[in-house]
């Protein structure tokens, strides 16, 4: 039951986390920024979703670095242009 408990208090956290990161970015002037995805693991928080300019990307991670209970951010946004075609594409 304790573990029940423990496991409990960390899911709570780890929602706290994202609905803070969810919480940023759907403030930010950027409207982008409003549809990136977040989710939490013991203290990583990975984005997801694609952006339609490195900066976006970076902007994202630098707004998100900082919110509590966050020791680490994994930037997996992906960078596309207008017609949707990822940069990565080119490699």
């Amino acid at each position: 039951m304790l573990v029940y408990g423990v496991r409990e208090m960390v899911a709570g956290r780890e929602d706290h986390v994202v609905r803070e990161a969810v919480g940023r970015l759907g403030q930010s002037s950027h409207l982008f920024l409003r549809h990136v995805e977040c989710h939490v693991e013991e203290g990583t928080l990975c984005l997801e979703g694609k952006v339609p300019s490195f900066y976006l990307k970076q902007a994202a991670q630098s707004l998100l670095q900082s919110v509590e209970g966050v020791e680490r951010v994994i930037n997996r946004l992906e960078v596309v242009n207008a017609y949707g075609v990822s940069s990565a594409a080119d490699e």
